[in-house]
């Protein structure tokens, strides 16, 4: 049985807060990024500043010490919905950050 104000994940309890919802320019976004989420913007942020183009799923895989491109692919689309990239489909290398994604990544 699970107690109030936790969830079990892989046999422990975790603490839960309910996500807040916001609107920021006409997105509304469930709740705050996750880790994850963060550290692959940074990437992307960090890796087209440097290379002038935006990385491959494989490479944000290898940089982020992700298990498999489709994890990537579902952070994407998630970080896509709530706002902070935009990318064109069926299109490689095409992932560009929105003002609130470069703002979440520079502070």
């Amino acid at each position: 049985m699970v107690s109030a104000g936790f969830i079990r994940s892989r046999g422990r309890e975790m603490p839960y807060a309910k996500p807040k919802e916001h609107d920021v320019n006409g997105v509304t976004a469930s709740r705050a990024l996750s880790e994850r989420q963060s550290r692959i913007l940074a990437f992307i942020w960090h890796y087209t500043v440097a290379n002038s183009h935006p990385p491959s799923l494989r490479e944000i895989v290898e940089g982020c010490d992700i298990s498999s491109t489709s994890v990537v692919d579902y952070h994407i689309r998630r970080l896509e919905k709530n706002g902070y990239l935009n990318r064109t489909p069926m299109a490689c290398r095409t992932i560009v950050l929105t003002g609130r994604g470069r703002s979440e990544v520079t502070g």
